[in-house]
């Protein structure tokens, strides 16, 4: 599809450039001349339809649900093939006034319905900005300068706040916080912490993440890192482990101990190294992270 939309395009801009060429060989700029020197309507479809489809292709080939704003390049295309489209229409009715009265027409009412909506689209990207820079605030106040060694690998182990309230789940579960994001997390948290020593794992969207304890100091995660640090490491010595959730409210909350059940053993629980600062410092209240005892992983 791509290697056919580039044709496409190819051939569309050879048209365009070959019926500028040939037809705009005056320089007069009465009516008649100005008419000569536009492109052929088909060349603009062209090329509009070949760069939709090259716009498109990639976007074609994701297997997950793609950003909205990646349709922008698409749209552009098929803009450039429909303003082709009216060109021609015109030049076969003739009568440019009324066609021209009757685009807009239709035109006005869909885009003030569109700017509408543009509205509310960014009133929810800006309570979604709003709460991830109050949580990053949140979480700088209760580990305002974590220890470079061990490097602290920050573990959201459930994120369940929703910013956006209009009644349409799916409008509203669009807009998720960066820590449940693959490609955001970490830098967001880099960029909360001015620091690049911090490593963040991926974080659940409503559910606990699963963690298990692997009986020799060390934890394994339900997910795993995110970039910018290198990425798909899950099992990580509990000393470097900074455990906090974000609850339905959006408040940060740091976990500063840990219960470990399961197993023939009895049950255990211990301090986490990270969270004592926040601890003794009376910043964050004894809270309680569960782990289930597993296998000793490698």
């Amino acid at each position: 599809a791509w290697a056919i939309g580039s044709a496409v395009v190819v051939a569309g801009i050879a048209w365009v450039i070959s019926e500028i060429g040939g037809k705009g060989q005056s320089v007069g700029t009465d009516s008649r001349t100005l008419e000569r020197r536009r492109p052929s309507a088909l060349g603009v479809i062209a090329f509009g339809m070949g760069m939709f489809l090259c716009a498109w292709a990639p976007i074609a080939m994701i297997y997950y649900g793609a950003s909205p704003r990646l349709a922008y390049a698409p749209s552009m295309g098929l803009a450039i093939a429909l303003a082709g489209a009216l060109q021609g229409v015109m030049r076969w009715d003739g009568d440019h006034a009324r066609l021209s009265a009757a685009v807009r027409l239709v035109a006005l009412p869909l885009l003030l319905a569109g700017a509408v909506m543009m509205i509310g689209v960014q009133h929810a990207y800006r309570a979604r900005w709003l709460a991830d820079r109050e949580q990053a605030k949140e979480l700088r106040a209760l580990l305002p300068d974590p220890a470079m060694s061990p490097r602290p690998v920050f573990v959201p182990v459930r994120v369940a706040d929703h910013p956006v309230h209009t009644g349409a789940a799916e409008f509203d579960g669009y807009f998720k916080a960066p820590l449940t994001s693959g490609w955001a997390a970490g830098w967001w948290l880099q960029h909360a912490y001015r620091r690049e020593d911090v490593v963040c794992v991926q974080g659940p969207l409503d559910e606990m993440m699963h963690l298990t304890d692997l009986g020799d100091g060390r934890v394994r995660t339900g997910f795993a890192t995110v970039p910018p640090a290198r990425g798909g490491l899950n099992v990580f010595k509990w000393s470097r482990v900074i455990a906090f959730e974000v609850d339905a409210a959006g408040r940060v909350r740091l976990f500063t101990h840990v219960h470990v059940t399961g197993g023939a053993r009895p049950d255990e629980e211990f301090a986490l190294v990270q969270g004592a600062p926040a601890l003794e410092s009376g910043r964050a209240p004894k809270r309680m992270l569960e782990a289930s005892r597993g296998p000793m992983g490698p």
